[in-house]
């Protein structure tokens, strides 16, 4: 019952065989409207952006071990019709975004919620060298879409609760189609939610501290990446290479929902085997210096058997890239320095076995967006174990 102090004023909470625990679910019709941002030299032109479409989800009540940890949340799943401001260039687009939103904060019917999304969006036109070569933006029409709302609530009645914020949508085909600029959209959001049932107001915690493995574990990850090398929108057409991923790190489990991890990566890029044999670039060790290696430290956030993870890295060996910088005279400035020295990943592993028990084997798979600082570098599929 510790927890119970730690959550929200005016809930009731169950114990162990209650009835009332049962998921509560909810539509919600969304409304959102933004513009998308000017970053990079010959944007095209646009206006307003307007967003429409539905988020069907459910307040979790304690059903399962992790939903009483993150103080119960809202889990869902949006389908987003968008107008991007410009329908002959940039023309429209379709996502499918599954999202969670917590709530740190609640006095009475007025709640604070902060929503992350992350999911896939169709464009009807992305770029066409013949047919739409204006549009630098999005370049293929399969993306990537990654949300993030803060938002005030208010619960109106028992069935009917109004959201209102703003936040940031964002677009990228994670560098497999040139061009890749990617679409960057503030919003205000509103809602309307209308749960089927009531707002639940009863909710399960548990009347036992749940056991979880607390040891240092050794982690090795092998993947399989895919990109275009090039640089945000020149050139387009090109081939499409793969990088090849092996990681080793250690892991701690902190809490029941976190892991902290620090470790090696390295990355073997095709791409740069083959520009670097095409052009005599070097006279040996040709592969070797094909290949990055950086160390990194992140967070791991468990749901279940899902986490979603966040890597930092610094790059420790990366000679491919730097002489190439080099050569171009293009060293100079903040964003090279990021590009040359910072490394990051995003995304999700979905784990084999139970993440609450004290097995010692931690089999799973994961799907990934790498990057340099802050530019995609490649989508990764990986499969690893914990030991």
């Amino acid at each position: 019952m510790v927890f119970a102090c730690c959550l929200s004023p005016g809930k009731v909470y169950a114990q162990t065989g209650d009835p009332v625990v049962k998921n509560s679910f909810f539509v919600e019709p969304v409304f959102q409207t933004g513009k998308i941002l000017d970053i990079y030299p010959d944007f095209p032109d646009r206006g307003a952006s307007f967003f429409g479409g539905v988020n069907v989800g459910w307040q979790t009540r304690g059903k399962h071990w992790w939903e009483n940890y993150y103080k119960f949340p809202k889990t869902g799943v949006m389908l987003l019709y968008g107008y991007l401001g410009n329908s002959s260039v940039l023309g429209s687009n379709v996502s499918v975004v599954p999202n969670i939103s917590f709530e740190p904060f609640r006095n009475g019917n007025f709640s604070f919620n902060i929503v992350f999304g992350m999911g896939f969006s169709y464009f009807n036109k992305p770029y066409d060298r013949i047919s739409n070569p204006e549009n630098i933006i999005i370049g293929s029409h399969i993306t990537n879409i990654t949300m993030l709302l803060v938002n005030g609530s208010y619960e109106v009645s028992k069935k009917i609760e109004l959201t209102l914020g703003f936040g940031a949508q964002h677009y990228s085909d994670g560098h497999i189609q040139i061009p890749n600029v990617g679409a960057n959209i503030p919003v205000v959001n509103f809602g309307l939610k209308y749960y089927l049932n009531e707002i639940p107001d009863k909710f399960y915690i548990p009347d036992s501290l749940i056991r979880f493995d607390r040891r240092l574990k050794f982690i090795f990850r092998l993947g399989m990446g895919l990109h275009e090398f090039a640089s945000p929108t020149i050139p387009v057409g090109g081939p499409k290479y793969p990088v090849y991923v092996a990681s080793a790190y250690l892991s701690k489990r902190v809490s029941i929902i976190t892991n902290l991890v620090f470790g090696l990566q390295a990355n073997y890029y095709v791409s740069y085997y083959d520009f670097i044999t095409s052009n005599n670039f070097y006279s040996d060790n040709q592969r070797q210096k094909s290949i990055r290696l950086m160390v990194f430290g992140g967070v791991e956030m468990l749901m279940g058997r899902f986490g979603f993870l966040l890597h930092l890295g610094l790059n420790v060996y990366n000679p491919f890239y730097n002489d190439l910088q080099q050569l171009n005279e293009n060293t100079s400035g903040f964003k090279n320095f990021t590009k040359k020295y910072l490394s990051s990943k995003l995304g999700a592993q979905y784990y084999i076995l139970n993440q609450v028990n004290t097995i010692k084997l931690k089999p799973f798979i994961g799907l990934y967006l790498n990057g340099n600082a802050g530019q995609a570098d490649f989508v990764e599929v990986s499969v690893g174990c914990g030991f």
